[in-house]
């Protein structure tokens, strides 16, 4: 499924275009994790899962890290994060298996990614290897909410379309942050969409494996509904149930 959904770029920005078309934040996703992270504070970050890069090109006019190491399973999300992020060095790796040594970096990245893993627990044990004591971890994910208005449009099931989802979320991953770790916490991002165009909730829905067997009938059925919404309220709500978690290396360790 991993391989599926992330052997290109094209499902995942479609996914991402849903949610910064839509956006009611006044900065957006990438802004406010930038500021809840302060990345140039850091030396050596390392980003796993770092997909296309899209997180640190839209804050390369900011204060970046002296160096950021990229890491992804895809080559095609490497290549193309390869051309976006200034001071970036790409390999190939699981996070559950990382290339480096012990305390090599100041800060780990985790972009809704860590649900992905082969095995969750062993992805932070992992990172809690790589980062410095007194350095950070910073694991963003979504609550059991998120996108519910799209998960429960006709034809839909949402445990088919992420059935990874609740491997790892706000609900249960400050609890896998126990050996090596201090000091967890979780910081919401305040945001909803407000849609006004049916054909992009199609292509999000489209974007995942159980959504591209969506035939036209079904695909019409849906923007049917999105429509019914827009029409009545002039937009189609989406609960955006997304934040931090933010983990702390224990000092001691």
């Amino acid at each position: 499924m991993r391989d599926e959904l992330y052997g290109t770029t094209a499902k995942l920005e479609a996914r991402l275009r849903l949610h910064t078309a839509y956006s009611t934040h006044k900065d957006g996703w990438f802004r406010w994790l930038f500021e809840a992270t302060q990345p140039g504070r850091f030396d050596r970050v390392l980003d796993v899962g770092c997909g296309e890069g899209s997180y640190w090109e839209s804050n390369e006019h900011l204060d970046l890290p002296g160096r950021i190491f990229l890491t992804d399973r895809s080559p095609a999300m490497l290549a193309r994060a390869g051309g976006r992020v200034r001071r970036g060095q790409c390999i190939r790796a699981s996070v559950c298996a990382l290339p480096y040594g012990a305390g090599s970096f100041d800060a780990a990245f985790a972009n809704h990614m860590l649900y992905h893993a082969e095995d969750v627990q062993l992805a932070i044990a992992e990172l809690a290897r790589v980062v410095a004591p007194g350095g950070f971890v910073f694991a963003a994910t979504n609550g059991p909410d998120a996108l519910k208005e799209v998960f429960a449009l006709p034809n839909i099931a949402a445990e088919s379309l992420f059935p990874f989802a609740d491997r790892f979320d706000l609900h249960n991953g400050t609890g896998m942050f126990t050996e090596g770790y201090s000091d967890v916490s979780v910081q919401r991002y305040p945001n909803h969409l407000e849609v006004t165009d049916a054909q992009p909730v199609v292509d999000y829905l489209l974007s995942t494996e159980a959504g591209a067997q969506l035939d036209t009938v079904a695909q019409a059925d849906i923007a049917s509904k999105v429509q019914r919404d827009i029409d009545a309220y002039g937009h189609f709500h989406v609960t955006v149930d997304t934040g931090l978690i933010i983990a702390r290396r224990d000092a001691n360790h």
